[in-house]
């Protein structure tokens, strides 16, 4: 029996072209939002931005 991550990863692969491209921006806008919200939480506790990057 194929666990579920394997059937979810075969599962992106299957579709359109239209899909699979507006999947990968999806993913790629959370992951900078993600990023985002990180340094937030960093300035809110004191952290300066020059030593973010």
């Amino acid at each position: 029996m194929q666990s579920r991550e394997k059937r979810e990863y075969r599962g992106l692969h299957q579709g359109t072209p239209f899909r699979l491209q507006n999947r990968l921006f999806q993913v790629k806008d959370a992951l900078e939002r993600s990023k985002l919200e990180f340094h937030d939480v960093l300035i809110g506790q004191g952290f300066k931005l020059d030593s973010l990057v």
